[in-house]
């Protein structure tokens, strides 16, 4: 494995030592959960609200009740391997 390459992985593997933030989703009845630091590192939005004193951070919750559960985690997922997959149902 590259020096490079090798450096990434820790520096992604690093990301995973931080806080949990609980994901609501569809109207609160699915709970994701989530590594601040993933969420921080891959959305300035996500940065700007996690770096504020607003209730989510307070709360370590975020709340995209009004998105289904399922494309929250695809969401979510995509954040940890760097890649989208489109599902299609069945």
């Amino acid at each position: 494995m590259s020096s490079k390459v090798y450096s990434s992985l820790i520096i992604d593997l690093n990301l995973l030592t931080s806080e949990i933030i609980e994901v609501l989703a569809e109207s609160g009845s699915r709970k994701l959960f989530v590594h601040k630091d993933i969420l921080t590192s891959k959305s300035n939005h996500l940065r700007s609200v996690m770096g504020s004193v607003w209730k989510e951070v307070t709360e370590k919750k975020i709340d995209f009740s009004d998105w289904d559960g399922d494309t929250v985690g695809w969401f979510l997922q995509s954040m940890y391997v760097n890649d989208y997959q489109i599902h299609e149902p069945n």
